[in-house]
């Protein structure tokens, strides 16, 4: 505890480490107390009473997840059309002005860092697609994507916000940040748009660089009119 002001969020790749090390001393603590001395009835009392914080917990992970097979079927479907070696961009629709209360509490696991950020996942598992939030980050991860895919590779957090293509005044900035951006429209074959819901006209959205193909309230997919297809692998 007393080094988690200083420990940065992210150390060779892998992120939430300063977050991990309160949980990991509350842990610590409860598994390094034995009470003694305690009568009959306050045992049964503290025993009680963490059955029922350990059952109230676990009914609390029980729907999230209920939630999150639901979410989980959505991507499923949207990415039915796409096949093998196409590039997928992953983006994320932004914050309407309603804010996390007009959606799921099971998008957030904090309260301003969505829970769906690699939901995108099935694309590479059942669709041998690539997508950029893929974990190939050569540091902490095994996984390694071949060339030219591996300059699309980004192991952020969270996908970057559908707004940062179309603002040309922040693209400095965006291609900064994000340098796979740069030419998205020739190096991927479709958009997937997470948190589909904030978008008032899914199938209208950018309707000149995108054709809308399907959608949900958790994703949409569309096509990228003008991309050039890529030849090489992935690892």
């Amino acid at each position: 505890m007393l080094a988690y002001p200083f420990v940065p969020s992210v150390i060779a790749g892998t992120g939430w480490i300063d977050t991990r090390l309160p949980v990991l001393a509350g842990f610590l603590l409860f598994a390094g107390i034995t009470p003694r001395r305690l009568e009959r009835r306050e045992t049964a009392v503290l025993g009680l009473a963490f059955a029922a914080l350990i059952i109230a917990r676990l009914g609390v992970i029980t729907l999230a997840w209920q939630g999150q097979n639901a979410d989980l079927a959505n991507i499923t479907a949207v990415l039915a059309p796409v096949k093998a070696q196409d590039r997928v961009l992953v983006l994320t629709a932004p914050e309407t002005a309603a804010g996390p209360a007009s959606e799921p509490v099971r998008w957030r696991f904090f309260v301003d860092q969505p829970s769906f950020s690699h939901v995108a996942a099935p694309a590479l598992i059942q669709h041998k697609a690539f997508y950029p939030q893929l974990f190939a980050d050569a540091a902490p991860q095994p996984l390694r994507a071949r060339p030219p895919y591996d300059k699309l590779v980004d192991d952020r957090a969270s996908p970057p916000l559908t707004t940062l293509l179309w603002d040309r005044e922040k693209w400095p900035v965006t291609l900064h940040e994000f340098p796979y951006l740069a030419n998205w429209r020739q190096d991927f074959d479709y958009v997937l748009v997470l948190a589909a819901m904030r978008i008032d006209d899914r199938r209208t959205f950018h309707s000149d660089d995108l054709d809308f193909i399907m959608g949900t309230k958790m994703a949409a997919l569309y096509r990228e009119r003008s991309h050039e297809p890529l030849t090489a692998q992935l690892n």
